[in-house]
């Protein structure tokens, strides 16, 4: 019992890590996005 209790710990701690990486890269891209919004923001206010 004690051996599948580590084996689905494992897999819950990798599917964790999996969960925070793709959240990690959405932050990323969001934030990228964010940036290039602000510099087409300013483009529009030299005009």
């Amino acid at each position: 019992m004690a051996h599948l209790n580590n084996r689905l710990l494992t897999q819950l701690t990798n599917s964790g890590k999996k969960g925070a990486l793709a959240l990690n890269i959405q932050a990323k891209e969001y934030r990228e996005n964010l940036i290039i919004e602000e510099v087409d923001w300013s483009k529009k206010n030299e005009n």
